[in-house]
């Protein structure tokens, strides 16, 4: 019931976008997954993806059948602005029904294209937050100049309640380094908290796929590029034109699945812990400042932590 109207919006790269995909294949229950998508040339002017989950009233207000739909959206040709037509969507799909959950992906790799997506996350009014830098050599830490624009956008949107934060660790990421800026991240957010109706909660999530843990380094100290994804994807190769499975390991896409679980599992805790918060806040000397809930995972368990900001 606590997700009956929930926004969940995840704005990075292609690691996102297998958060994404998992996230589908749990709540339809797939045994088997492969991601498709297009290539950068295409990605690049522009891609969106909004899936929706709802129920509509019965009859005598009995609860009606739960059905989804999943819609992917590319700049060019009759689509010139992707991220308006999903604006279109997301405010416009939950009318009247009575449970109604939105989970948006906006395909933004880099800190530029993150922060020009700013006016667009705003207005979706997300309830839980998503997001990563890693891939990308010019986008893998969360320097100040992406820090600033995108806590004041987060701090500026009243129904937000979470801030998820993914690190995959791979290539060659300074972890000292990277892990400083995530807490000055962290700490602008918990600075500014105060003035909310309810808390922000953040959370730090580490990500080890199993093709990670076991293949992590090649003979050059660098990991190998096949151990980046724990989805199986499809391509259409060349010269002799075909489509075909990309898979490191059995396309269950067990892994993702596991960690869009967590986010939903986020989500409903930080909305018991905001509104005791609240509650006590208007007893006592103020709301608290958000704490960085840290959460290292790989394929057969999680380990979570609560870490005090500042």
């Amino acid at each position: 019931e606590r997700l009956r109207k929930a926004r969940f919006l995840l704005v990075g790269d292609s690691h996102l976008r297998n958060l994404f995909t998992g996230m589908i294949a749990g709540v339809r229950n797939l045994e088997f997954a492969i991601e498709g998508h297009p290539t950068n040339s295409i990605k690049e002017r522009g891609a969106v993806y909004n899936f929706r989950i709802w129920q509509e009233e019965g009859e005598e207000g009995a609860a009606g059948i739960i059905k989804d739909d999943l819609e992917v959206i590319y700049g060019g040709g009759d689509e010139p602005n992707p991220g308006q037509t999903l604006l279109h969507e997301v405010n416009s799909e939950c009318e009247g029904l009575h449970r109604c959950i939105i989970v948006a992906f906006i395909w933004a790799p880099r800190k530029p294209d993150q922060i020009s997506s700013i006016p667009l996350f705003r207005k979706i009014k997300p309830n839980i937050f998503i997001t990563g830098l890693g891939v990308y050599p010019s986008g893998t830490y969360p320097t100040p100049d992406w820090i600033e624009p995108i806590s004041d956008s987060l701090l500026g949107i009243p129904q937000l309640q979470t801030v998820v934060f993914y690190h995959w660790p791979y290539g060659r990421q300074v972890w000292e380094k990277k892990s400083k800026m995530i807490d000055d991240f962290f700490n602008k957010l918990s600075d500014r908290t105060q003035a909310r109706p309810l808390p922000l909660q953040t959370h730090y999530v580490s990500i080890s796929p199993l093709n990670q843990a076991a293949q992590m380094y090649g003979e050059n100290g660098l990991q190998l590029k096949n151990t980046w994804h724990s989805i199986c994807s499809l391509h259409y190769s060349f010269p002799e034109p075909r489509w075909k499975v990309k898979a490191f390991e059995p396309c269950t896409a067990l892994i993702d699945k596991s960690y869009a679980r967590i986010l939903a599992t986020l989500y409903l805790s930080d909305f018991r812990r905001g509104k005791a918060a609240a509650a006590g806040a208007t007893q006592h000397e103020g709301v608290p400042k958000a704490t960085k809930r840290v959460i290292v995972c790989n394929p057969t368990a999680c380990v979570d932590s609560e870490v005090p900001l500042h």
